[in-house]
């Protein structure tokens, strides 16, 4: 009986073995062969992401570096918008223009000689304030070079 149980050993290790090869195979082989697949479109992706960084020879890319760079980004996009807002603000038409112009009878030269007082305006508070306004700012906008238009008689 001791032999028996000696050979029953012995035949159980050769069987585990088998067993785990057989394993191996049928379940291990073919799930690496589906990660293995799954992992090229993966090398792909990270391939395109270093190259866009400009990142290429390193082997980690610096995540903590890009989400600063996106930080900085947001804050600047906010100080353009909060920019943006206050030039509207301040090349919106003041009231009386804007009246003035929706009149039935509004003429270029009313908006020229207003403008004209807003340029001298600006250029005396800029002398008292001794502030050096910038030709270009009080030049009057383009002539508009449409064709007047024609009327039927």
């Amino acid at each position: 009986m001791a032999a028996f149980q000696h050979f029953k050993r012995r035949s159980i290790i050769p069987l585990a073995g088998v067993g785990l090869v057989a394993y191996y195979f049928a379940v291990l082989g073919p799930l690496w062969r589906r990660a293995e697949g799954l992992n090229a479109p993966l090398q792909t992706a990270w391939q395109k992401l270093s190259t866009s960084l400009d990142q290429t020879n390193v082997t980690a890319i610096d995540f903590l570096h890009i989400t600063n760079q996106l930080a900085e980004t947001r804050h600047a996009i906010a100080l353009l918008e909060n920019a943006k807002q206050k030039l509207a603000g301040r090349l919106e038409l003041s009231g009386a223009v804007r009246s003035k112009m929706n009149q039935a009878r509004f003429e270029n030269f009313d908006y020229s000689s207003d403008r004209s007082k807003q340029i001298n305006e600006t250029s005396m508070l800029a002398k008292t304030c001794q502030v050096t306004v910038e030709p270009a700012s009080s030049m009057p906008s383009p002539r508009s070079s449409a064709v007047p238009p024609r009327y039927l008689h």
